[in-house]
C-alpha cells in the first residue's frame, strides 16, 4: 500500500484552526450637492481605522490613536484633532451660539426675525437639530442592495433614506466596530455631530433619531421640497486595503484648525 504524505493533511488541519483574516472594506459613494459637480467619495475601513477621500480632500480616523486627520493633498497640509481639541471646538461653537441668542433677545421683534432668518444656516451648523425617523413601509433593491425606506424630518427639511441591513451587506465585524468607534469619538468630541455623519453611528444599536441600517441612498430636500443633496452607495467590496491609506503622507505640514492655536 502506497504511503500517503501527512504534510497536506496537517496543513489542512492547521488551516482549519487558524481564525479567518479580517476583511477590509472599500465603498464608493456618489454624492451630488446643489450647484456643485457630482463627486465620488471612496471610503476604506479596516480594524480601528476609517479613511475617506474625494478629490484632494481626505479624512482619516484612527480609533487606535483616538485622532482624526483632515488632509489636503493639493496643499500638502493636514490638521489633527484629538478628543480634547474636538471637545474644545464644540464648547467654542456652543458659546458663540449662546452669545448670538442673547444678543437677539435684546432686539425689536421685527429686527430679530430678520436676523434669525439671515443667521439660520450658520446656527444650524453650530448645533444639532432634532429629527424624527419614520419607516415608509416600503422596500426596494438599489444597486443590488436590498433596502427599506425611511423618512427623516428635521429643521432643514426632509431626507428620504433607503438603508440596508449591515448583515445583508456582509460587513465584517471589524468594520462595524470601526464605525462604532468613530461614533463614540464624534459623540464625545462634538455632541450631536454623530447624528450628522451617516457613517458615524453604532449600526448595531441605532437611536430612535437614527435610521436603522446602512444608508445606501439618501435624498435631502429643503423646506420648499427642492432636492439639494444626494448620496448613493454604488459599490462595496471586501478585500485588503493598503496600510498607507490610514497614515499621514510623508512631508506634509501640520496646520492649526480654524480658530485654533
Amino acid at each position: 500500500m502506497k504511503k500517503r504524505s501527512l504534510i497536506p493533511i496537517l496543513a489542512l488541519g492547521l488551516a482549519s484552526l487558524t481564525p479567518p483574516a479580517k476583511a477590509d472594506l472599500t465603498m464608493e459613494m456618489k454624492q451630488t450637492m446643489a450647484k456643485e459637480k457630482e463627486a465620488v467619495e471612496t471610503i476604506r475601513v479596516a480594524e480601528h481605522k476609517i479613511g475617506m477621500g474625494a478629490g484632494g480632500q481626505n479624512m482619516v480616523f484612527r480609533g487606535d490613536k483616538k485622532v482624526l486627520w483632515i488632509i489636503d493633498t493639493e496643499k500638502k497640509t493636514y490638521t489633527e484633532m484629538d478628543e480634547a481639541a474636538c471637545k474644545a471646538m464644540g464648547e467654542q461653537m456652543n458659546g458663540a451660539m449662546t452669545q448670538m441668542q442673547e444678543a437677539l433677545k435684546g432686539m425689536p421683534a421685527e429686527q430679530r426675525a430678520k436676523m434669525e432668518k439671515m443667521m439660520a444656516g450658520k446656527m444650524k451648523g453650530m448645533a444639532p437639530s432634532k429629527q424624527t425617523v419614520k419607516p415608509m413601509g416600503q422596500k426596494k433593491t438599489i444597486n443590488g442592495f436590498a433596502c427599506a425606506g425611511y423618512t427623516v424630518s428635521g429643521s432643514t427639511g426632509e431626507t428620504e433614506v433607503w438603508a440596508a441591513d449591515p448583515k445583508v451587506l456582509k460587513l465584517d465585524a471589524a468594520a462595524m466596530a470601526a464605525f462604532k468607534e468613530f461614533a463614540e469619538f464624534m459623540k464625545s468630541s462634538i455632541p450631536g455631530m454623530e447624528r450628522v455623519a451617516d457613517l458615524a453611528q453604532d449600526f448595531d444599536h441605532p437611536r430612535e433619531d437614527q435610521v436603522p441600517g446602512f444608508p445606501v441612498l439618501s435624498i435631502h430636500k429643503d423646506k420648499s421640497g427642492k432636492e439639494d443633496f444626494r448620496s448613493e452607495l454604488i459599490k462595496l467590496t471586501n478585500g485588503s486595503v493598503e496600510a498607507s491609506v490610514f497614515e499621514l503622507p510623508a512631508g506634509f505640514t501640520k496646520t492649526a484648525m480654524p480658530g485654533g492655536k
